[in-house]
């Protein structure tokens, strides 16, 4: 009994600096009702299983991009979080070494930007993006 009393108090006395430190939402966000947009349903066009093929053109001083390379495989795209996001997953090759990748992307209301982030087994660091959602 006097273990989880003396757990209590310390979640307790964690707890009060943590609320402290809590994002307050903006007026924007707080008057969102509803925080799917049309923008955000335009994304379920990605929706699917694609065969993908990939070539990038060398960027000089750029790096690991000084040389050309290829990529094909398979993609899974599915939509997530209520339709805010759509979640890709890669598999396939990248210059014929094995590579799998993740690819996060949904549109930000407030901000106005379709934004992403992508990770891969190539490398350590992911990439974040931002850019319009258009349709072609």
């Amino acid at each position: 009994m006097q273990k989880t009393i003396v757990l209590v108090a310390v979640l307790g006395a964690a707890a009060s600096p943590l609320s402290a430190q809590e994002p307050k939402l903006t007026d924007a966000a707080a008057a969102m009702p509803e925080p799917r947009t049309k923008e955000h349903d335009a994304l379920k066009m990605l929706v699917g299983d694609w065969d993908c093929a990939m070539k990038s053109e060398a960027v000089p001083g750029v790096k690991g991009m000084e040389k050309a390379s290829e990529s094909q495989g398979r993609e899974h795209v599915e939509v997530v979080c209520g339709g805010l996001f759509v979640k890709s997953t890669f598999d396939g090759t990248c210059d014929g070494k094995p590579c799998q990748g993740l690819f996060l992307v949904g549109y930000d209301p407030l901000q106005k930007p379709t934004t992403g982030i992508w990770a891969d087994s190539m490398s350590p660091s992911p990439c974040t993006m931002a850019g319009a959602t258009t349709r072609r």
